[in-house]
């Protein structure tokens, strides 16, 4: 009986998923506390997260005792996460990163999987390792730092993993799971996910879909789950202090 020298053997696929395994490990979670938190953005998000556990307030951001509504105007979600972290092993460096880590290590995992499925497990073993060795997403602002990056990076992944796949399907359900995706990556970005509205839509003409998108029932609802949630969050925001301005001000600067 032959063997099929295409076809990995078990072994070969064992010892691999082992190596990458490793690599998650060296470049997002060894001795992810064994650096103080960076003075800038880091230290604004940890504080933020600390913060907010102490006031009980899930809305607002705080710092130094007072609600930030000048210097972070980014959407809670990471900040919820953190909180749930530092609840489960305390106020560190580590609670506050692991988000990131695990964001970044996610992320790794799913351009290998989507890879593998369309190119073969050779070229998927590329770009994964392509992807880790990457300075810019294992150092500042990224997958070792309590920064939101990380997490918006997963989302966005997501949010094209998804509405690519119905290119090809046509499923409602994968369209309406990318506007789920972008709308948790607005939560925890901002107005930044906003700017790939015209990347869905321009792909959708691209690729002659743009009347099927348009009239699609799944396409209304991901949009009114996006622009509803996003506009009752400004809504509630706003009425704790001058957030609009700043948000337009943020939106200028950009």
């Amino acid at each position: 009986m032959t063997t099929n020298v295409h076809t990995p053997s078990r072994s070969f696929l064992y010892s691999t998923y082992l190596v990458m395994a490793l690599a998650l490990y060296f470049v997002f979670f060894q001795r992810l506390n064994g650096f103080h938190i960076r003075i800038w953005d880091e230290s604004t998000y940890a504080v933020n997260a600390y913060e907010m556990m102490q006031e009980v307030d899930l809305l607002t951001p705080y710092s130094h005792g007072f609600k930030d509504n000048v210097w972070n105007l980014r959407p809670p979600l990471l900040l919820w996460i953190q909180m749930l972290f530092i609840k489960l092993f305390g106020f560190s460096e580590l609670a506050v990163r692991l988000p990131s880590a695990i964001a970044g290590s996610l992320t790794a995992i799913l351009l290998f999987l989507y890879t593998q499925r369309k190119l073969g497990p050779l070229f998927a073993y590329c770009v994964f390792f392509v992807y880790v060795s990457s300075a810019a997403v294992s150092t500042y602002h990224t997958g070792r730092t309590a920064d939101p990056d990380a997490l918006y990076s997963l989302f966005i992944v997501l949010m094209l993993y998804t509405f690519f796949e119905w290119l090809q399907t046509e499923q409602s359900k994968k369209l309406f799971m990318s506007f789920l995706w972008l709308t948790l990556a607005y939560f925890t970005q901002g107005i930044f996910a906003l700017f790939y509205l015209p990347v869905i839509l321009g792909a959708a003409f691209y690729f002659k879909k743009g009347k099927l998108l348009l009239f699609s029932r799944a396409f209304h609802e991901g949009l009114a789950l996006l622009v509803v949630t996003a506009a009752v969050y400004i809504f509630l925001r706003n009425h704790e202090g001058p957030y609009v301005m700043a948000w337009t001000n943020d939106l200028t600067r950009t």
